[in-house]
């Protein structure tokens, strides 16, 4: 590792799998937008203590593996660590558009993103996608054939297997990551979870016509979502 390296390892808040960023300021310490760590909340960082500081790497890591991020589009090296100095002791944290990916990649691209809140912003979209897909009756000959099943209504019996396969996108996603997979296995590994996970929820809900149900509507959703992109 290098000064004004992208740093990152992979934790969990409550059950929750997160990636948490920083810059590598060359000199054994990191720069990141990180909780007071003497302070935490049921044995969770506390948030509202969230501030840019100077932290041991060892603190940083938590005896985590720590990788580094590459970047094609980085700035250079004096200037990361000039960005990332520059605002120490700040402390205007928002989990949706100011966590600690947003200002690292800040630091070392100039650019305020976190692909952490992509990531998730797209999975909500698909989901709520996948309601609109079943109201629009785009699958309503196959919505119709699972009709059978006691108890739960037809629509909760497509849309569930959809929003599940959802939720394992995402953690299959931030696991991946965690081991430091390679992109393009990210993307295939957490898309063929969600596809498993949709079949395997369909079939328990209605069966073999159930699972074919619920992968027909999980794919219109991520096709939809992808256009509208």
């Amino acid at each position: 590792m290098n000064a004004g390296d992208l740093l990152v390892v992979h934790c969990w808040y409550r059950i929750l799998p997160y990636s948490h960023f920083a810059i590598d300021m060359g000199d054994g310490t990191v720069i990141e937008l990180a909780s007071d760590r003497g302070r935490l909340k049921n044995g969770n960082p506390d948030l509202e203590s969230m501030s840019v500081r100077r932290s041991s790497m060892e603190e940083f890591a938590g005896g985590r593996p720590v990788h580094v991020v590459y970047q094609e589009n980085a700035l250079p090296v004096d200037e990361v660590l000039a960005r990332a100095e520059s605002k120490l002791g700040t402390s205007a944290y928002c989990l949706v558009s100011g966590n600690c990916e947003h200002f690292a990649r800040w630091c070392k691209t100039g650019m305020w993103v976190s692909e952490q809140v992509q990531d998730t912003q797209e999975t909500f979209s698909r989901a709520a996608l996948h309601a609109a897909v079943l109201v629009s009756g785009r699958i309503g000959r196959l919505r119709s054939v699972t009709s059978h099943v006691t108890g739960i209504p037809s629509s909760a019996r497509m849309a569930i297997p959809g929003l599940v396969g959802e939720i394992t996108e995402q953690v299959a996603k931030c696991s991946l990551k965690r081991y430091h997979a390679a992109p393009h296995i990210v993307e295939q590994g957490s898309r063929l979870a969600s596809y498993g996970t949709v079949a395997i929820v369909g079939l328990v809900l209605g069966g073999p016509t159930g699972s074919l149900t619920a992968l027909a509507a999980h794919s219109l959703a991520r096709r939809a979502s992808r256009s509208t992109q």
